[in-house]
């Protein structure tokens, strides 16, 4: 049953897969292969949140999935077009969103709620969002209290 649902999103993603890239071309690593180290990279990042770690690197991407580092990396920026840290801090950022919205913006710092997400400096977690998400941490804040804001009034 497993291998069927693994199948299935493998075939998915092969359609959303460019054409391989010039530095990739000489690789021993199948599609196939690829697609199925990606998804259980993909498992192992939402299930056991390895991403709240801020030492999360290449190394233990790979060791997860029992793959090589170099393999890992293609994986990584063939599926998703982003290097290892950048996909690293997309799970982050979610998870980041993720808070804010539960909670609604209203007593949460910035910065502790980033550490929480793993990431390791305000500045690499500022950069990344903004690369993500095309607006500033406090631009995002601020529409999450605007959208609470005017939720609560629509009540009334």
């Amino acid at each position: 049953m497993r291998f069927s649902s693994q199948s299935e999103n493998c075939d998915k993603l092969l359609h959303q897969i460019p054409p391989r890239k010039m530095k990739y071309q000489t690789s021993r690593l199948s599609i196939m292969k690829a697609l199925e180290l990606f998804e259980e990279l993909e498992t192992w990042m939402n299930s056991q949140k390895a991403y709240l770690d801020n030492q999360l690197g290449l190394k233990d991407l790979a060791r997860e999935i029992c793959s090589n580092t170099s393999y890992t990396s293609q994986v990584i920026n063939e599926v998703t077009g982003k290097n290892v840290s950048q996909y690293i801090n997309s799970f982050r950022i979610k998870e980041f969103v993720r808070v804010i919205r539960n909670d609604g913006g209203s007593c949460l710092n910035i910065a502790v709620i980033a550490g929480h997400c793993g990431f390791g400096s305000v500045s690499t977690f500022s950069r990344s969002f903004k690369r993500e998400m095309g607006c500033n941490p406090s631009e995002f804040l601020r529409s999450v209290r605007q959208s609470r804001a005017e939720l609560y009034c629509a009540k009334f």
